[in-house]
């Protein structure tokens, strides 16, 4: 029948994408195009056969196909001309190389870290030496993977336990704004497992917020009697829901946590030495308005947060061991709200958080260090220099009537809000 003469043509493509273990959102979403899974399914059932420029950038982009001559059998196969001269030179493409992706070297050692260059994750043992490579379609945003957010835009852990290492990178295309992130797993010889795409849409009392959402930092989370956790923090692009998702080594969705206000910072340790790990989740409460630390059994994260004006719809309330609320300074007392920017635990068993007293790091007068021990108590805070520069000026101006002291540093020790414990 006339609907089915691209049988042969929709098996290829297929077996292409069941080689790399893709579902079919999946090639949509790394194809970069507008298209529908009908369309897709319509092209392996042979219904359908895309156009000569769709069909190269499928097999190229999504299934990863670097031989001129598989990319010729494909054309063939739609009875489209085969590559010219230049388009084998523009592609790049070997008369008899594999996929763009898999091991580019003898290296056996682990994966340690990993560079981007342009659309391209380079990951890289500890000697530096390229272990295997993906070049995604479109290009990637390189201010998204630089300084302190290499640990939270890519995680290497041994999820089956193994002894084979997986590599969970966080997809920040130069259009994220528009399309939002995704976490993808990829396993030892780089082929992708499979990708998780965060949030989803979420009403709290004022408004209803639909995707895309970003991913701010990924750890993995030892669970007691049930394995490793992959722990994914994302916020809303505009507004104030976060999605805290605890996936299982599959990928699958296992539990989820929604707060008002983003928490970009992620910790875990055991506080209270009963071997269960807690989860420490640092950064603004909406309702409150302040700087929040909140503190989950790695066991028990559902539910949405409690807060006045920003409550959260359709969930029961949080798992929450423990909320701890930080004031603002007098700094910062006609700011929107402060924020916890850092989240350090130290050897001698403190939880160190810098509260920054500004909205952005553009106009940040400084910054509150508080210094807790594992029961929540605060047993120091101090401002840092910016911070007692910012008070100075005031003063000088005339807006501030007093001069920071130690009973600054005790009044606001003070006003700390603890919620619950450990």
């Amino acid at each position: 029948m006339v609907r089915h003469q691209w049988r042969a043509l929709g098996q290829a493509l297929r077996e292409l994408r069941e080689s790399l273990d893709l579902a079919q959102k999946q090639v949509i979403s790394l194809s970069g195009e507008a298209m529908a899974e009908r369309t897709l399914r319509a092209y392996e059932s042979g219904e359908q056969r895309p156009s000569r420029d769709r069909l190269l950038r499928l097999a190229i982009r999504c299934f990863q196909v670097g031989s001129a001559a598989e990319l010729n059998r494909l054309l063939q196969l739609a009875s489209y001309a085969e590559l010219t001269d230049k388009e084998v030179q523009q592609h790049g493409l070997g008369v008899s190389g594999g996929k763009t992706s898999g091991r580019r070297s003898p290296s056996s050692q682990p994966p340690a870290d990993f560079r981007i260059e342009v659309s391209t994750l380079i990951v890289i043992d500890g000697q530096g030496q390229e272990i295997w490579r993906h070049q995604f379609p479109n290009r990637l945003e390189p201010s998204a993977y630089d300084h302190r957010n290499l640990i939270r835009r890519c995680v290497f852990a041994d999820l089956g336990d193994d002894g084979k290492t997986e590599t969970l990178f966080v997809h920040v295309p130069l259009d994220f704004a528009s399309v939002g992130t995704a976490l993808i797993c990829f396993d030892e010889d780089g082929k992708i497992r499979w990708q998780f795409d965060p949030g989803r849409p979420i009403q709290d009392t004022r408004q209803e917020y639909f995707p895309p959402y970003f991913i701010s930092s990924v750890n993995i989370i030892p669970v007691k009697d049930a394995g490793p956790q992959i722990l994914v923090s994302s916020n809303h692009y505009l507004h104030n829901p976060n999605q805290i998702a605890m996936l299982d080594p599959s990928g699958a969705l296992v539990s989820e946590y929604w707060h008002s206000g983003h928490l970009y910072s992620v910790l875990h340790a055991d506080l209270n030495g009963d071997g269960v790990e807690e989860i420490l989740l640092a950064g603004v409460n909406n309702g409150y308005r302040l700087g929040t630390l909140v503190i989950l059994d790695s066991r028990s994260v559902s539910g949405a947060s409690s807060q006045p004006g920003r409550q959260i719809l359709g969930f029961p309330p949080g798992t929450e061991k423990a909320v701890v609320l930080f004031p603002r300074t007098c700094v910062s007392q006609n700011a929107p709200y402060n924020r916890v920017s850092d989240l350090r635990i130290t050897r001698e068993r403190r939880i160190v958080l810098a509260v920054v007293e500004g909205v952005s790091e553009a106009r940040n007068p400084g910054v509150m260090i508080y210094e807790l021990d594992f029961g929540l108590n605060v047993v120091n805070c101090r401002p840092d220099s910016h911070l007692q520069e910012a008070h100075r000026a005031m003063e000088l101006q005339g807006v501030l009537d007093h001069s920071w002291t130690e009973d600054e540093n005790e009044r606001l020790r003070s006003h700390v809000i603890v919620k619950g414990g450990v």
